[in-house]
């Protein structure tokens, strides 16, 4: 085996085994009542109410589904790292950006109701850890820049789905 197989191969394991902290995040983020630590991301959350509406609300397990459907969101946008792709940097760069778009869009959104129902310190202290998350998750894809799909980019990828599982779009509103 050549050492770009073996690199190839090393890569997929890391990518493979990243979904079992996406799908932690997920679940711790988003199974309890939302508090400062564990701010209940809408982006595990709206995909489980959805199924559950699907089903009429018969299923009353959306614990057990948040962290799948993590893992299947975040193994999709893994495949330009599994394949070994030359873009994968761009693709991981991209998906940054737009979380930090949308993320920054949906706290202006969404502010006045986050100091309404969740607090003054609340929303401050979510705003303050998700800028960290991003800032975290932003210096590693910097870091790692010219080293396509490599095992740091995979970690970086990987920290960047457990931002979005875990503070990217906070609860804000009134409690569930």
């Amino acid at each position: 085996m050549n050492v770009g197989a073996a690199a190839r191969k090393s890569v997929k394991l890391w990518v493979f085994a990243g979904s079992a902290p996406v799908a932690g995040v997920a679940y711790l983020s988003s199974a309890f009542a939302p508090h400062p630590l564990a701010p209940g991301s809408l982006a595990a959350i709206v995909p489980a109410l959805l199924l559950s509406a699907l089903d009429g609300g018969a299923s009353d397990q959306l614990r057990i589904v948040i962290p799948e459907l993590a893992v299947v969101l975040y193994l999709l946008a893994s495949v330009p790292l599994l394949v070994g792709a030359e873009f994968s940097w761009h693709w991981c760069a991209a998906l940054f950006s737009a979380i930090v778009l949308a993320s920054a869009g949906f706290f202006a959104c969404f502010w006045s109701s986050g100091l309404e129902f969740q607090g003054k310190s609340h929303t401050f202290f979510v705003l303050a850890l998700n800028a960290l998350c991003a800032s975290l998750v932003g210096w590693g894809l910097l870091r790692t820049r010219g080293q396509p799909a490599s095992r740091n980019l995979v970690l970086c990828h990987v920290a960047l789905f457990c931002w979005l599982d875990y503070a990217a779009f906070p609860w804000l509103g009134e409690m569930f």
